[in-house]
Formats: C-alpha cells, structure tokens, sequence
C-alpha cells in the first residue's frame, strides 16, 4: 500500500459552532495545505499545495485590512 499523505502538523480552531482544522501534509509530491470546516450541518475540505500559501496568506491579510478600515 502506497502513502499518498502523512500528516506533519495540524491546528484546530473553534469558532462559535464550527470547528476548523488546518493540517499540513505531505505526499510523494511536496507539502499541502489541507482546511477542513466541521459544523452541524457538515464538513467540507479545500487543498492547495505549500507553494500557493503566500498568495493566500497575501489575500487573507487584504481582507483583514478591509474589515479592520471599515471598523475605524
């Protein structure tokens, strides 16, 4: 049997009813990012590879700046 991905580290953030988990993993192709949400209604997963993070790092920050410039 083949490994396709271990998991090296992972996170779980609780959010009012809903739980996030944010594990990092690799496969015989690189490291991916692996977010899984968990709330009543269900699960749902996104996977993207570790070279895509600073983009989405770049663009969480953005939005963060938004939401903290229209508070003030």
């Amino acid at each position: 049997m083949r490994n396709y991905d271990n998991e090296v580290m992972s996170i779980k953030v609780e959010a009012r009813s809903r739980f996030f988990y944010l594990d990092l993993k690799k496969s015989q192709n690189g490291y991916f990012i692996k977010i899984s949400e968990k709330s009543s209604i269900g699960r749902s997963t996104i996977m993207f590879d570790i070279e895509d993070l600073p983009k989405i790092i770049d663009a969480l920050n953005k939005i963060k700046e938004k939401c903290n410039n229209s508070l003030t």
